[in-house]
């Protein structure tokens, strides 16, 4: 299962990376994920047998990894421009600003105030 569980992260990076290059990419990968989840389903269900588990460590480190994307997919859109189209948008800057922002800000102490 924590193979599975690093193969569909994996497949999600990639995605983000791609999908302005190959926007038919996202369908594909929906359809994968979909395909991993009857799969698990089945196999926890049916077979009932997990020999390991994923630590809850690599979860939170997935997730706290996951939120660079907003950062690293237009900053690769940035690179795909320059380098393939010869220019430079717009939108892929204040993107990368906006998620600049949003990885500076303090979430986990705007987040325990909005619980408690």
């Amino acid at each position: 299962m924590g193979k599975r569980y690093g193969e569909v992260l994996e497949s999600l990076w990639f995605t983000y990376l791609y999908s302005c290059v190959i926007p038919f990419g996202s369908m594909l990968i929906f359809i994968g994920l979909a395909l991993y989840y009857w799969v698990d389903k089945y196999n926890l269900l049916r077979k009932s047998s997990i020999l390991e588990g994923v630590s809850g460590s690599l979860c939170m480190k997935a997730l706290f990894l996951l939120e660079f994307i907003l950062i690293l997919k237009p900053g690769g859109e940035l690179i795909f421009d320059s380098l393939i189209r010869k220019t430079w948008y717009v939108l892929p800057v204040i993107e990368i600003c906006i998620g600049g922002l949003y990885l500076m800000l303090p979430m986990k102490k705007i987040l325990n105030f909005f619980h408690s």
